[in-house]
């Protein structure tokens, strides 16, 4: 999971904005880490500040949480079998999602060990022990 990390974090460094957005970047990492690409239907898409807003809208729908971002994890988490958790799980690929000022809300992969790797809007990442509002673990079905 060291690799997948790792790219996470490259490629949050190089930026993420509507060409290269939050979503696309948290499942990524869960494809790089697990080979299970969940957001598979959207990269056909071609990503404009239009495009972001309107998938984000669309698959925040029905979810339970207090941003689009909370919303759309939510969402996914239950479609896909995630499971939620109330606190990090040694080893497990896990994402979160922390409140933010932008009312939009800030996802989060995890490092496997201790750390939550967020984007910091186009300026490089964060790295925090705190842990995100919710959290969810990616559950893989037994080999």
């Amino acid at each position: 999971m060291t690799g997948a990390v790792a790219s996470a974090i490259a490629r949050a460094r190089s930026g993420l904005d509507w060409s290269y957005p939050c979503l696309i970047w948290v499942f990524d990492f869960v494809r790089d880490a697990t080979g299970t690409d969940y957001a598979a239907p959207w990269r056909r898409d071609a990503w404009d500040e239009a495009t972001a807003k309107a998938v984000l809208a669309r698959v925040a729908a029905g979810g339970r949480g207090d941003t689009a971002v909370e919303k759309a994890l939510d969402r996914l988490a239950r479609e896909q079998g995630f499971e939620e958790v109330d606190g990090p799980r040694q080893g497990a690929v896990m994402i979160g999602v922390y409140d933010a000022e932008n009312g939009v809300g800030v996802p989060a992969i995890f490092d496997g060990e201790d750390r939550w790797i967020i984007s910091n809007d186009g300026k490089g990442v964060t790295v925090t022990g705190i842990a995100p509002k919710r959290m969810w673990e990616i559950v893989r079905e037994a080999a």
